[in-house]
């Protein structure tokens, strides 16, 4: 059940869709969602912050791409929204560390 809107996240619920723990060294952490719909991804970071996307690339592709900067040893919260109330959508998430990501494009049905 879908129970909150958030400024640029869509829908999603009160539970992470995903949570995991990072130790890493890198530059960047990417996480990206590809759907068979319109979604959004919010991630929270271990200092509390929280990073949105909506769109990888605006109009051109509709499937959500966040990057965190320096990533954070800790734990982070991933929620995956959607734009449409009326319709679910499933996909994949994948969590990497680099900035080079780049979801398949999926355009405005």
């Amino acid at each position: 059940v879908y129970k909150r809107q958030v400024l640029g996240g869509g829908l999603i619920t009160v539970a992470p869709s995903y949570a995991f723990e990072w130790s890493g060294q890198a530059r960047a952490l990417g996480v990206m969602f590809e759907g068979d719909g319109d979604a959004s991804v919010i991630v929270r970071t271990p200092d509390g912050q929280f990073l949105c996307a909506d769109d990888a690339d605006g109009k051109n592709n509709l499937n959500p791409l966040v990057i965190a900067s320096n990533p954070a040893t800790g734990r982070y919260l991933v929620w995956v929204g959607r734009v449409d109330p009326a319709k679910p959508v499933t996909g994949k998430l994948t969590v990497a560390s680099t900035a080079d990501l780049k979801p398949a494009v999926l355009k405005k049905q």
